[in-house]
C-alpha cells in the first residue's frame, strides 16, 4: 500500500478533525519522523485525498468506509474492536466488512496511540490513586483491556484477546510517548496550515 498522501488516494480517504488528539499525536510523530516541512506536505496531501471534509468519530468514519463513502479510514484499532462487539446488529454488520492494516511495518512501524492515567497534583488521595495506577499495570488488569476495550496491553507477555489475534502482530512505533505532548503545538500549526479542519 502506498502512503495515504499519493494522488491514487484522491476522494477515497476519511478520518476524523485534525482537532482530536488521536490526530495530533499521529502528526507529532511524523513531525519527529520527518521534520516539520514533510508532515505539513503530509497533511496537506491527505487533506486533498479526503472523500469528505473531517466529521464525526473513528466509528463514525468506519460506519462510512462500510457504507461505500470511501476506501479507507484512519482510525484506533479498538474502536472497530467496540464495532464488533456492539449489541446493534448494524455496528456489528460494520465491522465484518472491514480489515485491519498496519501501515509503515517495513520502516518505524505504525503510530500507537494509548489509554493513560495519572495522578492530579492537588489530590489528596494520592496513595490510593498510586495502588490504583499500579493495579491497571498488573497482568489481571492488562488482560482485562484486551477484551474488554480491545485496547493493546501495554505489559509484555499478555495475552491478546481472540479479536487482536485476528487483526496480527505489528511493529509499533518506538517513540516516546512525551515526544508527542512536545510536539503537539507544532502539529496542529501544521494542521492548521493544510487546512485539516
Amino acid at each position: 500500500m502506498k502512503t495515504l498522501a499519493t494522488a491514487e488516494w484522491r476522494g477515497r480517504l476519511l478520518v476524523r478533525s485534525s482537532a482530536n488528539v488521536y490526530n495530533q499525536s499521529l502528526l507529532s510523530s511524523l513531525i519527529d519522523a520527518n521534520g516539520k516541512q514533510q508532515a505539513l506536505q503530509w497533511a496537506k496531501a491527505v487533506r486533498k485525498n479526503m472523500a469528505r471534509p473531517p466529521q464525526g468519530s473513528d466509528r463514525d468514519q468506519m460506519r462510512a468506509v462500510a457504507a461505500g463513502l470511501a476506501d479507507v479510514a484512519i482510525v484506533n484499532t479498538y474502536y472497530l474492536g467496540l464495532l464488533a462487539n456492539s449489541d446493534n446488529q448494524k455496528d456489528r454488520a460494520v465491522a465484518a466488512q472491514l480489515k485491519v492494516f498496519f501501515p509503515n511495518q517495513a520502516a518505524r512501524g505504525t503510530h500507537v496511540n494509548v489509554s493513560g492515567a495519572g495522578v492530579v497534583a492537588g489530590s489528596d488521595q494520592v496513595e490510593a490513586a498510586q495502588r490504583f495506577l499500579e493495579y491497571l499495570a498488573t497482568d489481571e488488569a492488562q488482560s482485562a483491556f484486551t477484551g474488554a476495550t480491545y485496547e493493546y496491553p501495554v505489559v509484555s507477555g499478555i495475552e491478546w484477546s481472540p479479536l487482536l489475534q485476528q487483526w496480527g502482530t505489528f511493529k509499533a512505533d518506538p517513540i516516546s510517548l512525551a515526544l508527542l505532548g512536545e510536539l503537539n503545538a507544532d502539529a496542529i500549526r501544521c494542521f492548521n496550515q493544510a487546512g485539516w479542519e
